[in-house]
């Protein structure tokens, strides 16, 4: 049966050795399954340990690696091997642990293994529960094997300390947790299940999906979320200041119009007694003829002309009538005139 292995030690520093066929991914998860790594200079090592990477049983021994490194120093060296749980009730481990591979550290470190021998021993124990025990002997390596090839689930680590000749194995299991099932379907409390009915929906009657009672206990609104409260408030401050910048622009527009109908606005009633213009003392004068003729008017008789005084110059009336200036000397003749006219007619 062939084994890959891996080797971790300082050469150049503490590393994994080139060569070994597993990924770094595995290397990583391995070591992080053995924990903290022993100090080699401060403390006994440990004789080496078993457990199980899901389907995989790792398996791994430390030595001390005398004047090892670069510089001649001694240094940790632990050897890695793995086998699928399908193949690990092939092994005896105590015979295992025996092949040179895991017996001494090697130069350069070896990346494979073969094993011929028999195989595991022992009952394995009952894994209904999660234990700690603690094995001590030779024949406690043998019964590795079994444990993890009858392993059903969870996980079986085993640390083991003391020597080759006299191992101490510190075994614990963990069960692994299954979790209660989720109902899959909605029963009312106050209607019993019926045997045989248990993978069966339960049906009410005048009960559906599309009209369930109204629970008894409201169910409180959601909060609103912020988002949903600063929207409405940025669109009320839009809306609020685009009205206002509207009214201040129509108040100055008003103001503007008041101004100008204030300055060029006319008195609403006119005076009740009109001014009177004042008349200039040469238009006040009454020219000669006009005053004349209405002294004379109201105590003589028209005047009558003759022919030849009419068609020199008209009457006396119709000058003064037209505005016109009548002669002192035709104002006397018009009065001997009416004299005689008066003296004939006595007689």
């Amino acid at each position: 049966m062939k084994i890959d292995l891996a080797v971790y030690t300082a050469i150049h520093g503490y590393d994994w050795q080139p060569g070994t066929v597993y990924s770094t991914t595995d290397l990583v998860r391995y070591k992080s399954g053995i924990g903290r790594l022993p100090d080699p200079l401060m403390e006994e090592l440990p004789f080496g340990g078993v457990f199980n990477d899901g389907g995989t049983v790792v398996f791994y021994r430390y030595h001390m690696a005398i004047k090892s490194d670069a510089k001649g120093r001694d240094s940790l060296y632990l050897v890695l091997g793995t086998l699928p749980k399908s193949e690990v009730g092939k092994v005896d481990f105590k015979y295992l642990f025996a092949l040179s591979e895991f017996a001494k550290p090697l130069k350069p470190a070896p990346v494979q293994a073969t094993y011929i021998g028999s195989a595991a021993t022992g009952t394995p124990p009952d894994f209904s529960a999660s234990f700690r025990r603690s094995l001590r002997g030779g024949g406690a390596l043998s019964e590795i094997g079994s444990w993890f090839s009858r392993l059903p689930a969870g996980t079986l680590s085993m640390r083991i300390s003391g020597t080759y000749a006299d191992p101490v194995v510190n075994v614990q299991y963990d069960k692994p947790r299954i979790e209660d099932p989720k109902p899959t379907h909605f029963v009312r409390p106050d209607v019993p299940q019926q045997s045989g009915m248990q993978n069966r929906p339960v049906v009410f009657p005048g009960y559906n999906s599309d009209s369930r009672p109204a629970s008894p206990h409201p169910i409180p609104n959601p909060k609103p979320s912020l988002q949903s409260l600063l929207l409405p408030v940025l669109m009320a401050l839009l809306v609020g200041g685009v009205v206002g910048w509207y009214a201040r622009v129509a108040k100055d527009w008003v103001s503007d119009i008041v101004k100008v109908i204030q300055e060029n606005k006319l008195p609403d009633n006119p005076p009740l007694n009109p001014t009177v213009q004042p008349i200039p003392k040469e238009s006040a004068k009454v020219s000669p003829g006009k005053g004349e003729e209405n002294i004379m008017a109201p105590t003589n008789p028209p005047a009558i002309w003759s022919s030849d005084d009419t068609r020199a110059g008209g009457s006396v009336n119709d000058l003064a009538k037209e505005g016109e200036e009548v002669p002192s000397k035709s104002l006397e003749e018009g009065k001997e005139l009416r004299n005689e006219k008066d003296r004939d007619s006595r007689r």
